[in-house]
């Protein structure tokens, strides 16, 4: 007994084998397609009312070729399914399910321009939620961030039950680097949804980061007892554990995920800066240091330089401050903050009583 949502592996085979052949014997490939065709048929006579029954109907002979299509797509064999593509359009004519397709061929062919041509085309015939979400994960791709809220926001008012696992996680991702207020509030509810229908450790990590930047930080530490359950070798997940444990003021808690963070892992340049900053707060520079100059690995700038360079010199460093100074006089293109930077290393080698290096920088000030 069918159940009512097709499920055409029968017609996919008989199209993706036709497709094959027709590469080399056009014979075959009609007795394969003659033979798809009617599976499909005896298919469509056992459903019920479906959504993919409606659009096989309007495609006719070209719904197998479509199914065939997708399947090939799913298994990264784009060659076949544009052969498959091509056959379905000639037999449906000017359809947007097959434009839709067209359009995920070429984001995995990473051709975006070809993308969002024929993305547009199915949109134009008929503003289907798979079209509008192949649009948000081109965008998405692409970092179009803008571009891709706007359709990711516009399939999901099309259907709340996505297309595919990814709409929730990208959509609410997009929500936070947002970061208003409102914002953050819909992040919050887009990633729940993904945690009620699919719950994973980046999901309610997604619900957990909401949670703190609304610094609901009881909720926010619910989500990541869920997200540690589901995933405890997540480095962002222990990242987070450390924020939160930190505002919380539980600061063995957060020493503690600390370790387990930079152990497992983190690979979210801002988080690493965040736990940086922090600790610079909490007035512990040794632990702060060894966020700082994880993130400064990933991407530099002055700022964080000369945040590194004050951890590292509260903390007793003499050499790994002055090497952080001296880069610092070296990197910014303002003289005041050379000065700065060389008014410093006097300062520490001094301290350390080493006036023979503190002379040279010393020579260096302007007066």
């Amino acid at each position: 007994m069918l159940s009512n949502e097709w499920t055409p592996s029968l017609s996919c085979a008989g199209v993706s084998k036709a497709c094959s052949y027709q590469l080399a014997r056009g014979d075959e490939a009609l007795a394969a397609y003659d033979a798809a065709r009617r599976v499909q048929q005896d298919i469509l006579e056992e459903m019920g009312e479906s959504p993919r029954k409606e659009e096989a109907l309007k495609l006719g002979k070209g719904a197998p070729m479509l199914e065939a299509a997708r399947y090939l797509l799913d298994i990264h064999a784009t060659s076949l399914a544009e052969k498959a593509l091509a056959l379905c359009q000639i037999h449906a004519g000017a359809n947007s399910a097959p434009y839709a397709q067209l359009g995920r061929l070429y984001m995995q062919r990473e051709d975006y321009v070809s993308v969002q041509d024929n993305l547009s085309n199915s949109i134009t015939l008929n503003g289907n939620v798979e079209a509008w979400t192949l649009s948000g994960h081109s965008f998405y791709l692409q970092k179009n961030k803008r571009e891709a809220l706007k359709a990711y926001k516009k399939a999901l008012e099309i259907d709340e039950t996505p297309c595919d696992r990814a709409v929730y996680l990208r959509y609410g991702e997009l929500l936070l680097d947002a970061g208003k207020p409102d914002d953050l509030k819909l992040a919050k509810q887009i990633f729940l949804k993904a945690c009620t229908s699919w719950a994973t450790s980046s999901s309610w990590l997604g619900v957990a980061i909401a949670c703190y930047m609304l610094e609901e930080n009881d909720e926010a530490e619910a989500a990541l007892v869920e997200a540690n359950i589901a995933d405890n070798q997540n480095g962002a997940v222990w990242a987070y554990t450390t924020l939160v444990c930190l505002r919380l003021q539980r600061i063995p808690e957060a020493d503690h995920a600390y370790n387990l963070a930079l152990r497992s892992g983190v690979d979210r340049r801002e988080v690493l800066l965040q736990m940086g900053e922090a600790y610079v707060a909490a007035e512990q520079p040794a632990l702060a240091e060894k966020s700082l100059r994880r993130a400064m690995a990933m991407k530099g700038d002055l700022a964080l330089r000369e945040m590194l360079a004050n951890a590292c010199r509260d903390m007793g460093d003499v050499d790994g401050a002055v090497e952080e100074y001296r880069l610092l006089m070296e990197e910014s293109s303002m003289e005041s903050k050379k000065q700065e930077a060389i008014k410093q290393i006097v300062k520490i080698l001094k301290g350390a009583k080493r006036d023979k290096e503190a002379h040279k920088y010393q020579k260096m000030l302007k007066k």
